[in-house]
């Protein structure tokens, strides 16, 4: 297949190390430069490994849609994210995948996640008593990580589960997040070499399982009690039966993952970029005012599109290519990873009218001409975030109920900078003045 094939666009760097200095010190800005250069794929050199990156929204859908059948989640990196995460669903892969999502799918339907609301709502409602609208600059990236992350260990868990074991809980799944990433790399150094943060790794992933584990074993024992994810999970079954004690711990944490990283960082970034464009926060918090009950704004959901577009969550989408196969017109060798860059194809000019613009605007119109996936916060096909309506549900209540109650904007001289870690990140926070709004 590839003598009849095109070979991929290279960006190689230096000697022995390949393009793995560039990526790990300039991370987007590299594959920004490596997309202008190449266009819509290519290879990265890693030295250790190899990246293809897909940043075409035709050849994304190759990937995740017409040929998906052609890649999984194996090799070095899935390998990882399963020694900390388990084999929850965003990390499973075949019958075990096939059999979580009939299982789940039925509790993440919009009418079980409406019974979610109110704990959302009170959880939000409690936390904004964080935010003192004192003018004093105030970290939002922190402020959004926290009150999502209680609010989705109560969405999971259960809306009167202590905050000491929110708060502990929290930091430990992101230690495991952020080793799991680590592991594309490291798992092919020697076994004799030491790896960084190994026992800081370990040390979280045993604290993980004992709370996790000591929560489900509660809830088994009073399974009528309360109204959350686990137990409805607890209570689902299949032909087969239901699901062990190990496997609903891989589930919540790989939801819990999922749920407070992503959600609280598109939090963060649409506040930034609404206090950055006064125009339109004035217009939304206007259009809000008129029904102060409802989330049902089109505006709203304008700006959380536009958000999550210019600040996707998941970045890159990765992939492993089961055998040789073709992206579009590329040969693709069986074991490569594949990773689908919604970070470039969100910047496509071929596919944005002024892609680095905030313009919620451009969500109003029904005949864009975009490819369907131009669009993929979300990722796309069967494996598209089951979580997605929960999520979207989270970030339209929490952003509608901040911008009722403040005024934002931007803190002079403080422009955040971009961090790839396990989403997207600030360097060194996104700093916001809210002032507490005069009520009519």
């Amino acid at each position: 297949m590839s003598d009849e094939l095109d070979p991929l666009p290279r960006e190689t760097g230096l000697p022995l190390l390949g393009a793995l200095p560039g990526l790990a010190l300039r991370q987007l800005e590299f594959l920004e430069d490596a997309f202008r250069k190449h266009g819509g794929i290519f290879e990265i050199d890693l030295a250790l490994t190899k990246l293809v990156i897909v940043a075409d929204p035709r050849l994304a859908e190759d990937v995740l849609v017409r040929n998906a059948r052609q890649y999984d989640k194996s090799g070095d990196f899935w390998d990882s994210l399963r020694e900390g995460l388990g084999q929850g669903l965003p990390v499973s892969s075949g019958e075990l995948w096939r059999r979580q999502r009939r299982l789940m799918t039925p509790e993440f339907r919009q009418q079980r996640l409406d019974d979610f609301l109110p704990t959302i709502l009170q959880t939000v409602g409690e936390k904004l008593e964080m935010l003192s609208g004192d003018d004093g600059p105030i970290d939002i990236e922190a402020w959004t990580h926290h009150v999502i992350a209680t609010v989705t260990v109560r969405v999971l868990l259960g809306s009167t589960l202590a905050l000491a074991r929110v708060d502990r809980l929290a930091p430990s799944m992101a230690t495991l997040l952020d080793h799991a990433l680590r592991g594309i790399i490291t798992r092919k150094l020697p076994e004799w070499m030491p790896r960084p943060g190994r026992k800081h790794f370990l040390k979280a992933r045993r604290a993980v399982d004992d709370d996790v584990m000591s929560i489900i074993a509660e809830c088994r024992e009073s399974p009528g009690e309360g109204h959350d994810l686990l137990r409805l999970l607890i209570a689902a079954t299949d032909e087969d039966g239901s699901m062990s004690d190990q496997q609903l711990r891989d589930e919540i944490v790989a939801m819990f993952i999922g749920g407070y990283e992503t959600t609280g960082s598109t939090l963060a970034w649409t506040l930034w970029l609404l206090a950055e464009h006064p125009r339109i926060l004035a217009e939304l918090q206007a259009e809000l005012d008129e029904n102060p009950e409802s989330f049902d704004s089109p505006l709203l959901d304008a700006c959380m599109r536009e958000g999550l577009r210019l600040y996707p969550p998941g970045p890159l989408i990765p992939r492993v290519a089961v055998d040789d196969t073709k992206i579009g017109k590329y040969a693709i060798k069986a074991g490569s990873h594949v990773m689908v860059a919604p970070w470039l194809i969100h910047r496509d000019a071929a596919e944005w009218e002024h892609p680095l613009s905030f313009d919620p605007g451009r969500f109003f119109s029904t005949k864009s001409g975009r490819h369907r996936l131009a669009w993929c916060p979300f990722g796309a096909g069967q494996r598209t975030c089951i979580g997605k309506e929960l999520a979207m549900m989270e970030l339209r209540c929490s952003l509608a109920t901040i911008l009722r109650r403040f005024s934002i904007q931007p803190v002079e001289g403080r422009q955040p900078k971009v961090r790839l870690s396990s989403t997207i990140r600030s360097r060194s926070g996104i700093m916001l003045r809210l002032h507490s709004r005069v009520e009519a």
